[in-house]
């Protein structure tokens, strides 16, 4: 089994949710499992998280049913995916409104796949 766990998505680690945020490519050559793990603390911010894939890095298209939103402070948002076949994957911040600069995110997210 082949595990890529990075703690933390760049663009989402402490960050806030003033306006809407892409993280960076998650490359998922040989990976059939994505965990993605969203933590907001003090929430001001009105928005929707979601997951978007692509095999060239230049098209995204959302992940079915990855739609997350958000409204509130200490709120988590879980997705397990299974059987993965795009080449990379991201997260998409969409603020939608609130003031969000008071807004505090952080991502972890942790892949499994075959052995290389």
């Amino acid at each position: 089994m082949r595990v890529a766990n990075k703690k933390q998505l760049t663009n989402f680690y402490n960050s806030t949710l003033a306006t809407s945020i892409n993280s960076e490519s998650i490359y998922l050559d040989q990976m059939l499992w994505l965990n993605v793990q969203i933590k907001v603390t003090t929430a001001d911010a009105v928005g929707t998280f979601t997951i978007e894939t692509s095999n060239d890095e230049l098209t995204w298209d959302l992940y079915p049913s990855s739609a997350a939103a958000l409204s509130g402070a200490n709120k988590s948002i879980t997705w397990n995916i299974s059987d993965l076949a795009a080449r990379y994957a991201r997260l998409v911040y969409t603020r939608v409104g609130g003031g969000g600069a008071g807004t505090v995110a952080n991502v972890n997210i942790n892949v499994k796949g075959i052995n290389a």
